[in-house]
């Protein structure tokens, strides 16, 4: 056979990890358009607002005030939790990331 002929297609070993990927990005973009949607409804319900610009806005301004706060909190020094005692020993160890 051609070299062509040959590698024409998806190889079967890789059907399964095509798939996870597809399921991946369809459960990802099902999951923003949920949480748009919900943000919508809100905003009409309790803000009187009928203008999906400004509800977009104030979703993304949040999304980016979180993505920015979490790029600060990455830089802080970690406490070590063996030097830790009581309450906040047990909120360091619910709220920290597990691989500190």
């Amino acid at each position: 056979k051609r070299t062509t002929e040959k590698n024409k297609g998806l190889s079967r070993d890789l059907y399964v990890v095509a798939a996870l990927i597809a399921m991946c990005s369809f459960t990802c973009n099902m999951s923003y358009a949920v949480e748009w949607s919900t943000f919508a409804i809100f905003f009409a319900e309790q803000h009187n607002w009928r203008s999906a610009t400004w509800a977009g806005i104030c979703q993304t301004a949040g999304d980016l005030a979180a993505a920015v706060l979490m790029g600060l909190l990455k830089n802080m020094p970690h406490p070590n939790l063996d030097e830790l005692h009581g309450v906040r020993k047990l909120w360091h160890g619910t709220f920290s990331h597990p691989y500190l």
